[in-house]
């Protein structure tokens, strides 16, 4: 490469090495160092600045509260006979208590998305905690099943902050190289949470009562809020420290229907796990296994086995790829090289989803159902979001909160009308059909993508590198 005029800078490509008397900011000011992006500014305050430590403690409180958000109000599923004889209700009227968390919980992004932007991260984090505390107590005091299903609502538009902050947060204080494993942090939260709650509400309301565990997640949630006061800085970066990177570094700017297929990924992704958390609870409490719902529960830890699992290996494998990939393409990267590391994943997800619903039916025992399959499903549903969602935000990283708002309206979506179709249509035609269709629509939506965008994303990009939303 003899001139910059060669590198077609378009929004997401980054040149990641000094070329023809371009010289860019390395960590540590080291020539072999990696390539920082966003390029920091001269002020001191500026979050990219930050120390390392301040960094991570910003973004391990963001971590408590999306995984106590998650478990106060995604985790009510084994006590579902409880609320089936204290109210009288049909299981699909307990199943709506989820649904309509749930529902809040996705549309509310709408209002939190543009809030953060405008008032700063801090303050809409603070006031959905306090949201939550207002409806864990409301939850725990109700009386009735209609208050209850109040409450639930409340406790969604509060919860919602944990679908969308914590990235925009990311996308604010770490650079280009650091952000593949800060979303994974993000995913490893909120699936953590979806996978442990389950434990902790089921072992409350069997040893003490359903309303204990909103009380102890009353308590939590305080102690995080208090700690949140202290400890969340203000991520958002004012308009002066934003510099305006030259030609032959990045535009950082812009979304692009490129990343649409890694949106849906993510989405089928979480959907997958959902559905094997309902069945779980169908499948393990009827016969032959007939286990009570405490131990039911603690099947779970095989999903927190497989999330760590992909946690670890997500993020050094991702980055490996798209160094490898920029390296042979003489320093010049492009965010479509990272999909490749989807594809053991993919086959994660269409194994372990298979297991799960093939030994469901045929009542495979229960050590392969949960050692293989829920665990491959622990690793599949941390590591594919992780990538794509990655992908997305190296494209546009000015509107992440942005990109969270699309995939957890489509997701929660689906999940609420599950709640009206899955259970009867698993009682019918066994667990196998819908769990097929999920596989399916996990893995083909993963593999489209995986296999199109590194012919037809970088053309999708330069379609759209007018868009109005490069300046946002």
């Amino acid at each position: 490469m003899h001139s910059q005029d060669m590198i077609e800078i378009l929004p997401g490509t980054e040149v990641m090495k000094d070329h023809d008397g371009i010289h860019l900011i390395h960590a540590n000011n080291a020539a072999q160092g990696p390539v920082l992006l966003p390029i920091p500014s001269e002020y001191s305050h500026d979050p990219l600045n930050w120390s390392k430590l301040w960094k991570t403690i910003t973004a391990l409180n963001q971590g408590i509260f999306v995984i106590l958000s998650v478990v106060t109000n995604l985790s009510i599923a084994p006590l579902t006979p409880i609320y089936m004889a204290e109210w009288n209700k049909s299981l699909s009227q307990v199943a709506l208590l989820t649904g309509a968390c749930v529902i809040a919980l996705g549309y509310a992004n709408f209002i939190i998305v543009p809030a953060a932007d405008v008032f700063g991260r801090r303050p809409v984090t603070l006031i959905c905690g306090a949201i939550c505390i207002a409806s864990n107590i409301w939850s725990a005091a109700a009386k009735s099943y209609g208050s209850f299903l109040g409450s639930r609502v409340l406790g969604g538009l509060g919860a919602a902050a944990n679908e969308s902050i914590m990235t925009m947060v990311v996308a604010d204080i770490f650079f280009l190289h650091e952000r593949g494993a800060f979303v994974g942090l993000y995913f490893w939260c909120y699936f953590m949470g979806l996978f442990v709650g389950p434990i902790i509400s089921g072992n409350i309301a069997a040893r003490v009562s359903w309303r204990w565990f909103f009380w102890a997640c009353t308590i939590a949630q305080a102690l995080n809020v208090i700690a949140m006061v202290f400890l969340l800085p203000e991520t958002r970066r004012p308009r002066e420290m934003q510099v305006v990177q030259t030609r032959g570094t990045c535009d950082q700017a812009g979304p692009q229907t490129s990343t649409e297929k890694a949106d849906e990924a993510q989405i089928e992704t979480a959907n997958s796990v959902d559905i094997v958390l309902v069945d779980q609870y169908l499948a393990f409490a009827a016969p032959p296994y007939n286990w009570p719902p405490g131990s039911v529960g603690f099947a779970n830890f095989a999903l927190v086995v497989g999330g760590v699992v992909g946690l670890a290996v997500a993020g050094p494998w991702s980055d490996w790829v798209i160094i490898r990939a920029t390296k042979k393409n003489n320093g010049v990267r492009e965010p479509e090289m990272r999909l490749a590391a989807l594809y053991p994943f993919i086959a994660s997800a269409l194994i372990g989803l298979t297991i799960v619903g093939v030994g469901f039916d045929r009542h495979w025992p229960w050590q392969v159902i949960i050692v293989l399959g829920f665990g491959l499903v622990g690793v599949q549903v941390v590591s594919i979001p992780t990538i794509a969602v990655t992908y997305a935000i190296d494209c546009y990283k000015p509107i992440a909160g942005q990109i969270m708002v699309i995939s957890t309206v489509c997701k929660n979506t689906f999940g609420f009308g599950m709640t009206y179709y899955y259970n009867d249509w698993a009682a019918k035609e066994g667990f196998t059909p819908p769990l097929m269709m999920i596989m399916g629509m996990t893995v083909g939506f993963s593999l489209l993508g995986t296999v199109a965008f590194p012919f037809v994303g970088k053309m999708m990009r330069r379609w759209t590198r007018a868009s109005k939303v490069h300046g946002f």
